[in-house]
C-alpha cells in the first residue's frame, strides 16, 4: 500500500494539473494494481517508471445469460409464481438433490455473488418480502445499517463498486448499498440458496443496472474485497467469449485468490453455442470451475423412430429419427426406456375399448377444451397402453392442462403410465408413422423407443480454451431455474442460460465444503478448493448427450459431465483424484502435431479420505467424435498404465499413477480446422478431437458394487503434421538456409518431408523480417504451445516475424483475373484468428495519375452465419464499405496467415494493364489483438507488384505444381523429397525488393486438408546472401 501511495504522489507531482489524474481503485491482495484515468500524455511517464511492470487497458465483461428479461418485478415477461414454499429448491427439477439437513446445507459457508447486486428485501434472501421494502431500498442515498433488510442473516454484507447509474461506460460511482436494480444477481443468489439454503451471501455489485456490461475495474476490486471478507466461494455468472485466460487480468486475480487464499471460483462458460474455442474468461482460467449448461431433466427424454418407409423423417439420410419429448410430471416417471409399437388414438377424450391398446405407445391430439390431458392419458392406460404421447398440431390456445385443475380435482389417482408431450413441428412426422398402414412388418416396424437422455443445451459454449487448448467447460448443470425475482417481495420466475447453471454448481460446492469442514475439522487438504472441485468433477454423470440426443457429447462440450449431487454421492466417497501436472481434476493434453509418434506422460494422484484400506482399479475409456470419412480400424491413441491397474491405498494416504498417451502419427487425421473457410464449424473440431476418461473404481469389499467409479476426463486435439527439412542429411530440422552468393547462378535446394502428414507447400517472396520483440517476459510451454508475456497483463502481442507475398491467377477476380497474397508469420502461434486482426496499408495512385489514396487489406470475422469465419477485407475509399472475396488461410494453432485480395480491389490493376510502371510501394503491416486491444506490432516493407526477384520451381514434381507468378505451390507426401530450383527473375534481374523465398508448409487446400506442420517447420526461410535471419528472444528459459 505504501509503495502505491508513494507512486501516486510522485505521479501527481510530475503533472502541472494533478486534478487530471483520477484513481479508480487500488488492489493489494489478488493483484498489486492501481486503476487510473489519466491523460494520454501521462502514459509514457508511467510506462517508463521502473516500479511499473505493465500498463494496460482494463477489459469489461458481460452477464452470461440468455434470459432477455430485466428480471425486476412487473417488467419480467416470464411466469412469476407466488406460493408458501419460498425455498426455491425446485430449481433443478431433481438434477441436484440438496440434502437440506443442518449437516449438509452449506452452513458457515460464505458465497460471493459477483453480479448486478442482490435484492436483499426478497423473502428468499433474508428480507421482509414486501415491494415497499424494495422501493425504499432502491432510493439513494441510503445508509445500509439503518435498513432492517441489509445486512441480514442471509445477505450478510456487500458493496456496490459501480453505482446505480453506471451504464457500462464512464465514471464508476459506487457506494455501500448493493441493491439489485436489474434483477440478474438476485436470480443468481436465489439459485445458490436453492441448492445451499444454509449458505450466507456476499453481494458484490460489479455489473451495470442499465446494461449487460460488468466493469473490469470493479471486478478486480471485488476480488480483493472478497478476500478481505473471508469468502469461501465466488460465483461469476459473467464472462467474455473466446476468452484468453493467460492474458486476462481477472483470471489471474482469481488464480491468486485460489492459490494464496483458498477461494474456489465458479464461473459461467457462456451461451455462444457449439463453436470451438468460444468458452469465455474468467471461466477458462485453469483454477476456476467453468460451468456449461445442460437441459432440464424433464426435457431430457428422446423418442426414437426406426421405421422403413417412413417418409416424413427429419433426416432422410439417417436410419432413425430422434425427437425431444417432454415428460409431464403429473404422470408416473418411467423406470427405464419404453419400447413398443406406436399407434394413433385420435383425440382420446372418450374411453377406448378395453384391451384395444394393450402394449402400445399411443399418440393423441392435444385437447383444447374437450377434456383435460390426464383424461386422455387415463383412457389410454385403461385400454392397456404403456405410454402416452400428446401431440401439438391442434394448438391454437393453451387448452385444458392438469395445471389448470383446482385442489379438489386431485381427489382421484393420476395415471400410472408415463405421459409425454411433443413439439408442434414434430407431431406431424410422428403421426405419419402412427397412422401408416402400408409399412413392411406391420406393428413390429412401428416400434419406437422413449428413453431419458440428459443433454447439453445447444446454447452452451464449447471449448477448448484459447490459451492452452485445455478442457473447458469442466462440468455442465441444468441452466433453467425457478428463482427469486427482484422487486417482487417473494415472487419467483424463470431463469435460463449458463448464468443459472453456474450458481447451482456454486451451491453444490458450498454444501460439500460445509459438510467437509464439519466432519473433517482442520483437514485442509480434503477441504481445499482443489479437493472440492475434484470431487464435483470426479463424480459427474458421464452419460450426457448432444443437444439432439443422437450421440454422446464430447469432452469439449461437457467436460467431466453433468453435475450430480445427493446424499449418497461425494460425502460418502472415500477418495478423490487429480492430475499432478495440471493440479486439476482433468488431463488436458493440448495440441498434438503428429509429425512422428508422440507420447505424453501424466501422473494421476489419488488421495484417500478413508479410515480403511482401499482396493482400487484404474482403467481407461476412450471416446472419440469423428467423421465417417476419416474413421480408422485402429485407434490412433493408446493409453498405457505404467504400473499395475490394481492398487491398494492405505488410510489417509495418496498414490501417484503414471499414465502415458501414445499417439500413432500415421493414423491421425488430417487437420480439418481453420479460421477461414471453416470458421468455428463444430464438425471440424469433432474430426480432430480425441477424448475419454480415466476411471478409478473402488473394489473394496465394504463399497457397494453399484457405486459409480470416479473419473478424470482427458482430451487432445491431434492432427497429422508435416516436418520439412532443407538439408536432408541433417539430424535435426533445418529451417533456414542462404542462397548462393552469385545471384546469376541456379540454386538447387533439397527438401524432404520427415513428418507423417502431407506438407502443403506454398512459396512466397520475402518482403520483411522482424526480430522477436524484446521484453521482460516469461515463456510458458504447454503441449507444444509456447506463450510469451506475463500472465494477466492484458497485452497479448501478435509479434510479426516475416512478411511475404506472391500473385496468383484466379477467376474469382472478374477484371484482372489475378489476386495478390500476403503471408504474415508471427513468432507465436495463433489459436484462432477471431481475436487477432492483421492490417496491411499502402498508398496507391489512381489511373489518372493525379490522386493518391490509401489501400487497406485486413482480416476480420464475417459474422453472417454465426460461425465467425474470418475473411480478407479490402478498402480503397473511406467513404465506401469494405468488401471481401476470399477467406483467410489459417490452419488454427498456426503462426502462418495468408490474406488474399483481387488486384483491382487494392489499387494494383487499372483497366487495360497492371499498376503504373510496376512502381515500388511502401507498405506497413500491423497486428492487433482485438480482445484486449494490446500494443500490437508494426513492420514496414517495400514491394514491387508483378516484379519478382526470384523464380522458384520444383524439378521433380513439376507436373503436380500449381504455379503462380513464378512461385510454385505443391504437396509433398510423407517421406517425399523435392529439388527446389531458385533462379533470378528476368523481370528484375534478381535485384528486386525481395529478401529471399519463404516456404509455408501448412497452407489451405480444401475441406479436410487445411494444413498442419510442426511449429518449427511451418515456415522455412531461404534467404538472399547477406540477409540475416530474424532473431528470437534469448536468455534463460526463453524461447530460442
Amino acid at each position: 500500500m505504501a509503495q502505491q501511495d508513494t507512486f501516486l504522489r510522485e505521479l501527481r507531482q510530475s503533472r502541472d494539473n494533478s486534478d487530471d489524474i483520477t484513481v479508480l481503485g487500488q488492489t493489494y491482495a489478488a493483484s498489486n494494481a492501481i486503476f487510473l484515468s489519466v491523460p494520454e500524455s501521462s502514459i509514457p511517464v508511467i510506462e517508463n517508471d521502473d516500479r511499473v511492470l505493465r500498463v494496460a487497458t482494463v477489459s469489461s465483461y458481460e452477464i452470461d445469460s440468455s434470459d432477455s428479461s430485466s428480471g425486476v418485478g412487473d417488467d419480467v415477461p416470464l411466469p412469476i409464481s407466488y406460493g408458501s414454499d419460498n425455498s426455491g429448491r425446485d430449481l433443478t427439477e431433481g438434477a441436484i438433490n440438496g440434502n437440506n439437513n443442518n449437516n449438509t446445507s452449506g452452513n458457515n459457508i460464505l458465497v460471493a455473488i459477483f453480479d448486478t447486486g442482490i435484492d436483499y428485501t426478497h423473502i428468499q434472501l433474508g428480507g421482509t418480502g414486501t415491494t415497499d421494502a424494495y422501493r425504499s431500498a432502491s432510493l439513494k442515498p441510503m445508509i445500509p445499517s439503518s435498513s432492517r433488510d441489509f445486512p441480514n442473516e442471509i445477505v450478510t454484507a456487500g458493496h456496490d463498486f459501480v453505482g446505480d447509474e453506471w451504464d457500462g461506460y464512464g465514471a464508476l460511482r459506487g457506494d455501500e448499498d448493493p441493491i439489485d436494480l436489474k434483477g440478474h444477481g438476485t436470480k443468481v443468489a436465489g439459485v445458490v440458496r436453492g441448492v445451499a439454503p444454509g449458505a450466507s451471501l456476499l453481494a458484490v455489485k460489479v455489473c451495470s443496472s442499465r446494461a449487460v456490461r460488468c466493469s473490469g475495474v470493479a471486478l478486480m476490486r471485488g476480488v480483493d474485497y472478497a478476500i478481505e471478507m473471508g469468502v469461501d466461494i465466488i460465483n461469476l455468472s459473467l464472462g467474455s467469449a473466446y476468452g484468453q485466460p493467460f492474458d486476462d487480468d481477472l483470471s489471474y486475480a482469481l488464480k491468486n485468490a485460489h492459490d494464496d487464499f483458498g477461494i474456489l471460483s465458479v464461473a459461467a462458460g457462456g451461451n455462444f453455442g457449439n463453436k470451438p474455442y468460444c468458452t469465455g474468461t474468467p471461466g477458462s482460467e485453469p483454477s476456476v470451475l467453468s460451468v456449461g449448461q445442460m437441459m432440464m431433466p424433464n426435457t431430457a427424454f428422446v423418442l426414437q423412430i426406426t421405421a422403413a418407409g417412413h417418409d416424413g423423417r427429419k433426416d432422410k439420410d439417417d436410419d432413425a429419427d430422434s425427437f425431444t419429448v417432454y415428460f409431464n410430471d403429473w404422470s408416473s416417471p418411467p423406470d427405464g426406456p419404453i419400447s413398443a409399437p406406436l399407434t394413433y388414438g385420435g383425440l382420446g377424450c372418450d374411453p377406448f375399448p378395453a384391451g384395444s391398446l394393450t402394449g402400445y405407445i399411443v399418440l393423441v391430439d392435444r385437447a383444447l377444451n374437450e377434456c383435460f390431458e390426464f383424461d386422455q392419458v387415463v383412457n389410454i392406460e385403461n385400454a392397456g397402453g404403456v405410454a402416452a404421447l400428446i401431440g401439438n398440431e391442434r394448438r391454437t390456445s393453451r387448452g385444458k392442462r392438469v395445471q389448470d385443475l383446482s385442489a379438489q380435482d386431485f381427489a382421484f389417482d393420476l395415471p400410472d403410465i408415463s405421459a409425454f408431450s411433443l413439439d408442434r413441428g414434430d407431431t406431424d412426422i410422428v403421426k405419419a408413422v402412427a397412422t401408416a398402414t402400408d409399412m413392411d412388418g406391420g406393428d413390429s416396424n412401428r416400434t419406437v423407443t422413449i428413453s431419458q437422455k440428459l443433454r447439453v443445451a445447444g446454447r452452451s459454449s464449447r471449448g477448448p480454451d484459447m490459451s492452452y487448448n485445455a478442457i473447458k467447460p469442466e462440468i455442465v448443470s441444468p441452466g433453467s431455474s425457478h428463482t427469486a425475482v427482484a422487486g417482487t417481495g417473494w415472487g419467483t420466475g424463470n431463469f435460463k442460460g449458463s448464468s443459472a447453471a453456474a450458481p447451482a454448481v456454486a451451491g453444490a460446492a458450498a454444501v460439500m465444503l460445509s459438510h467437509c469442514r464439519q466432519y473433517n475439522e482442520n483437514d485442509d487438504e480434503n477441504c481445499s478448493p482443489l479437493a472440492i472441485k475434484s470431487q464435483i468433477m470426479n463424480h459427474a454423470n458421464r452419460e450426457i448427450y448432444t443437444a439432439d440426443g443422437t450421440r454422446s457429447a464430447g469432452i469439449s462440450r461437457v467436460g467431466a459431465g453433468g453435475v450430480v449431487f445427493d446424499e449418497n454421492w461425494a460425502f460418502d466417497n472415500p477418495f478423490w483424484a487429480y492430475c499432478v501436472e495440471e493440479n486439476q481434476p482433468k488431463l488436458s493434453l493440448g495440441l498434438v502435431d503428429g509429425a512422428e509418434d508422440t507420447v505424453i506422460h501424466r501422473l494421476v494422484r489419488i488421495v484417500s479420505k478413508s479410515d480403511e484400506k482401499l482396493h482400487l482399479e484404474v482403467t481407461s475409456v476412450d471416446h472419440r467424435q469423428q467423421l465417417d470419412d476419416i474413421a480408422t480400424k485402429k485407434s490412433p491413441v493408446k493409453i498405457k498404465l505404467e504400473k499395475h491397474s490394481k492398487v491398494t491405498l492405505s488410510p489417509h494416504s495418496q498414490i501417484d499413477i503414471p499414465i502415458s498417451f501414445h499417439f500413432k502419427a500415421s493414423l491421425l487425421p488430417n487437420n480439418h480446422m481453420s479460421s477461414g473457410r471453416n470458421g468455428t464449424n463444430p464438425i471440424t473440431l469433432d474430426a480432430n478431437e480425441f477424448s475419454g476418461h480415466i476411471l478409478i473404481t473402488d473394489r473394496s469389499k465394504a463399497t457397494p458394487k453399484a457405486k459409480a467409479p470416479a473419473a478424470l476426463p482427458w482430451h487432445a486435439i491431434a492432427r497429422r503434421a508435416s516436418l520439412l527439412t532443407i538439408d536432408q542429411t541433417a539430424k535435426t530440422p533445418t529451417t533456414t538456409t542462404t542462397l548462393l552468393p552469385n545471384p546469376s547462378a541456379t540454386n538447387l535446394i533439397k527438401i524432404k518431408n520427415r513428418g507423417a502428414g502431407t506438407a502443403q507447400i506454398t512459396m512466397f517472396e520475402i518482403l520483411a523480417l522482424s526480430d522477436q520483440i524484446t521484453t521482460t517476459t516469461t515463456t510458458i510451454t504447454n503441449s507444444s504451445t509456447i506463450i510469451q508475456n506475463k500472465r494477466g497483463q492484458e497485452s497479448p502481442t501478435p509479434d510479426i516475424k516475416a512478411v511475404s507475398y506472391r500473385t496468383i491467377p484466379t477467376s474469382v477476380c472478374p477484371e484482372s483475373q489475378t489476386a495478390i497474397q500476403f503471408a504474415i508469420t508471427t513468432w507465436e502461434r495463433i489459436t484462432f484468428m477471431g481475436n487477432v486482426q492483421l492490417l496491411i496499408e499502402y498508398n496507391y495512385t489512381t489511373s489518372d495519375g493525379g490522386t493518391t489514396k490509401k489501400t487497406r487489406i485486413y482480416s476480420a470475422p464475417v459474422r453472417d452465419g454465426h460461425d465467425n469465419r474470418v475473411a480478407t477485407w479490402t478498402s480503397m475509399d473511406d467513404n465506401l464499405p469494405a468488401q471481401r472475396r476470399f477467406y483467410i488461410q489459417h490452419a488454427t494453432n498456426s503462426a502462418n496467415v495468408v490474406l488474399t485480395a483481387c488486384t483491382e480491389d487494392v489499387g494494383l490493376f487499372f483497366e487495360g494493364g497492371t499498376a503504373a510502371d510496376n512502381a515500388e510501394l511502401l507498405a506497413v503491416v500491423r497486428s492487433l489483438d482485438d480482445l484486449f486491444d494490446g500494443p500490437g506490432d508494426e513492420v514496414t516493407f517495400r514491394f514491387a507488384p508483378f516484379r519478382n526477384s526470384f523464380v522458384a520451381t520444383v524439378d521433380d514434381v513439376a507436373a503436380a505444381a500449381v504455379t503462380g507468378d513464378d512461385l510454385a505451390e505443391w504437396d509433398m507426401e510423407s517421406g517425399g523429397e523435392s529439388l527446389l530450383r531458385v533462379e533470378k527473375s528476368s523481370s528484375s534481374g534478381g535485384d528486386g525488393t525481395s529478401l529471399g523465398v519463404a516456404l509455408l508448409s501448412d497452407t489451405y487446400r480444401d475441406e479436410g486438408r487445411t494444413g498442419a506442420a510442426t511449429k518449427e517447420t511451418e515456415l522455412l526461410l531461404i534467404l538472399r546472401s547477406g540477409v540475416d535471419e530474424p532473431l528470437p528472444v534469448g536468455g534463460d528459459g526463453r524461447l530460442r
